[in-house]
């Protein structure tokens, strides 16, 4: 047998977790099933690092045992507490995972302590807490910024008393969150639709009314220009990605999306810059935002137009500063900055929580270069197949409109730390139009 340790501590871990896992039947624990030999490896595990650790804590991803859970869960679906189960195997190995010092509590430790709080906090009907908080590394993101939630955590670590930090109001979940997740839930299905279909603009062809011959008719069917309004051919995005098999274009666009760099495109009407920023965003993961819609109308209106709609004289925003020589002009340009401020993280949300969702989906199947875009062209036109609104993005702000400002915060930080763990360490780039 591999583990470290006699027979009878062994027969222990093994009844410890027997309590726990009511639902597993007593077979389950016999030495010649696989399940045996998987809690062992457990123990294992954490009796090798407790011996080698200064600090006798195991890993972060021991505590969480998300493998060891994934392994049960094709098993059978059951109640699996945490916590108790480790602290029980403390009492048969000596240390606890989590150091009795409150001051040498890390953020990651309390993220695990957190989640779960939460995953088994008091039975209520519906459920107290944001389901968010369920997840490891959005309870770090929302732990990193609240200091006050981290001595919560602490406190209820060495009290064993959990009532402080279950009431904390971050932690709750609301009607506005909850609609704003509703809401979501029910673009799943339509984007994996549109990802599956891929273009979402139909061919342009002539107006009936312009007369062409029929030879010209067909060789501009099959150039397959996008159809984007009225009767405008959409020029500005045929053949949308081409550039990278050019070198001298290519190089261009390489030019402007540098990721160490913050760039400012300036130039004259028409002479390309929103097509370089559009080639750069077929390769790279971004973010397309409007300040004026054109004749085109590419693009959402959840940005510009929308931010410039919902800033009105009751949000406390002056049109008009007084002069830069008056006692007022500091103070009423800042206040004007922090409203636009969070108006548009309330448009970043948006587009975070959307682009979260089609990541998801797209990681289900395989990402791909296409991919990238497929983001970019749905950014575009913001349609999806099933819903009666003709901007997601725009209909999204009625939802994120509603959130406290620090839900809109916490909320921004735990899609960042999301999009991490399913794109790695990749920058994301918005362009402003």
């Amino acid at each position: 047998m591999a583990f470290k340790g006699t027979e009878e501590r062994d027969a222990k871990i093994i009844a410890e977790l027997a309590k726990y896992l009511p639902i597993l039947e007593p077979d389950d624990f016999l030495p010649d099933k696989p399940f045996f030999h998987l809690v062992l490896s457990i123990a294992e595990d954490y009796q090798r690092h407790c011996d080698g650790s200064r600090n006798n804590r195991i890993p972060l991803e021991l505590v969480n045992g998300q493998e060891f859970k994934s392994k049960l869960l094709e098993k059978r679906e059951f109640q699996w507490i945490y916590d108790e189960f480790w602290i029980s195997c403390d009492e048969i190995y000596g240390p606890h995972f989590l150091s009795d010092d409150p001051a040498r509590i890390d953020v990651q430790e309390a993220a695990a302590a957190l989640a779960s709080i939460v995953a088994h906090g008091p039975a209520k009907t519906p459920d107290p807490f944001d389901p968010l908080f369920r997840d490891t590394e959005a309870c770090a993101v929302v732990i990193d910024r609240r200091p006050d939630l981290l001595a919560l955590l602490k406190a209820a670590i060495k009290t064993k008393d959990n009532s402080a930090a279950e009431r904390y109001p971050a932690l709750q979940r609301t009607a506005a969150k909850d609609n704003l997740r509703n809401y979501l839930d029910t673009l799943r299905p339509s984007l994996a639709t549109f990802i599956e279909h891929g273009m979402p603009f139909n061919t342009w062809t002539p107006p009936t009314r312009v007369k062409c011959d029929k030879h010209i008719s067909v060789h501009i069917e099959s150039l397959h220009i996008p159809h984007v309004s009225s009767d405008n051919p959409g020029l500005l995005i045929h053949d949308l990605g081409r550039f990278s098999e050019a070198e001298g274009l290519r190089s261009r666009v390489d030019g402007i999306f540098q990721r160490t760099a913050k760039t400012f495109l300036v130039n004259t009407s028409g002479s390309g810059k929103t097509r370089l920023s559009l080639e750069g965003l077929c390769r790279h993961w971004g973010f397309y935002l409007i300040l004026a819609q054109d004749t085109n109308r590419l693009g959402s209106s959840d940005s510009g137009p929308k931010v410039h709609r919902d800033v009105s004289p009751t949000t406390g925003f002056a049109w008009d500063l007084p002069g830069v020589d008056s006692v007022e002009f500091w103070p009423t340009l800042r206040k004007n900055i922090e409203i636009i401020d969070d108006q548009l993280s309330r448009v970043l949300l948006g587009r975070l929580l959307v682009f979260h969702l089609f990541s998801e989906i797209i990681a289900s199947i395989g990402i791909t270069e296409e991919h990238k875009r497929q983001w970019l062209l749905f950014q575009l036109k913001p349609e999806l197949e099933g819903h009666f609104v003709s901007d997601t993005f725009s209909h999204l702000t009625t939802y994120t409109s509603l959130l406290s400002k620090d839900e809109v915060a916490d909320l921004i930080a735990a899609m960042f730390s999301k999009l991490r763990k399913i794109h790695g360490t990749m920058a994301v780039r918005m362009h402003f139009n």
